[in-house]
């Protein structure tokens, strides 16, 4: 495994410090912050759905809902917790 080194800012290095996990490197959370980057900006689906109608939008919320009971109940069983 090849290493670099980097100069960073006083002020960079402390950030990393504060927000790197216990069980992380500062390679892992710079790796980690770098992912988080790639990720779609949510805001640019603010008002994608606006033009839906009510009964789909009814449509969506209830497949959502589902999907978070099941993701609930799972989580529960998990823990050892009946329903």
């Amino acid at each position: 495994m090849a290493t670099k080194t980097i100069t960073i800012l006083e002020e960079a290095y402390i950030q990393l410090l504060n927000d790197k996990r216990e069980d992380e490197s500062f390679s892992d959370e710079i790796i980690r912050w770098a992912k988080m980057k790639k990720r779609p900006d949510l805001r640019q689906f603010a008002g994608m759905w606006s033009d839906m109608g009510e009964d789909s939008c009814k449509t969506v919320k209830k497949i959502i809902e589902k999907g978070w009971d099941t993701s609930f109940n799972k989580s529960l069983k998990e823990m050892g917790y009946k329903k």
